[in-house]
């Protein structure tokens, strides 16, 4: 799949799959935006990306807000 340049958002980035859909994606070339509640678990995240060469957008998040999803998807450009 060839997905490089895409722009691609991943919530429950801090754990999980969606940590793990985040690093695939940006293996990928995409260029990814991710979201969590739990800031200590995006900065752990963000360190192993970069480890690997990798680049990540955080910015806390609860999916169970819409004004908070909407700043979210307002950051991605």
């Amino acid at each position: 799949m060839d997905i490089k340049g895409a722009i691609c958002a991943v919530t429950g980035v801090g754990r999980g799959l969606g940590c793990q859909m985040a690093l695939d994606l940006a293996k990928l070339g995409a260029k990814v935006y991710g979201c969590d509640l739990n800031d200590d678990a995006m900065q752990t995240v963000k360190e192993k990306m970069a480890q690997e060469g990798l680049e990540i957008n955080l910015m806390a998040c609860d999916v169970s807000s819409e004004e908070s999803v909407e700043a979210f998807f307002k950051n991605i450009d």
